[in-house]
């Protein structure tokens, strides 16, 4: 399932995270965090709003592979 959404704040041990609506949202879930060198975090929530969550990372970072520029 995917949500789509903000990181209003991060941090090495968990994020603030904004989305449309929290529920159905479950306690546990990978986030990942596009752009270049794309990552995806493990996290547990910690706390809830109706529009926000407060993310612990369970672990580091795990990086996730680059996709081919087409370059030689």
């Amino acid at each position: 399932m995917q949500w789509d959404g903000f990181i209003v704040d991060i941090s090495e041990s968990g994020a603030q995270l904004e989305l449309f609506d929290t529920e159905g949202i479950p306690d546990e879930f990978s986030l990942l965090v596009g752009g270049h060198g794309a990552v995806k975090r493990l996290c547990h929530v910690v706390w809830r709003s109706r529009d926000r969550l407060g993310v612990k990372f369970m672990r580091g970072p795990e990086r996730l592979p680059t996709a081919p520029t087409g370059r030689t």
